[in-house]
């Protein structure tokens, strides 16, 4: 577990990404939608002392582009974070 003050980390991950570059990062071809109650229950976990980050978000090598985790990405912006765990 990785704790840094905003938030507690219960996966592996390559390093942590500030969310204003993750921004830039979404796929805009993304087709998978979230509801907006999905995207409130997921931040909300993640400020879970138990729950938690639980998965990284997914950018994929060759596109540079976040290829899982989008909700995630909402989630922890709609928390305020200022970083999130990636994964490569």
């Amino acid at each position: 577990m990785v704790e840094d003050g905003e938030k507690r980390i219960y996966c592996r991950f390559d390093k942590q990404l500030p969310i204003n570059e993750l921004r830039k990062l979404r796929n805009p071809k993304n087709r998978n939608k979230h509801p907006k109650d999905q995207i409130e229950q997921l931040a909300k976990n993640m400020l879970h002392p138990k729950i938690g980050i639980r998965h990284p978000i997914i950018i994929s090598n060759l596109t540079g582009k976040i290829s899982k985790g989008d909700g995630r990405f909402q989630a922890a912006e709609l928390n305020k974070f200022k970083t999130y765990p990636v994964e490569y």
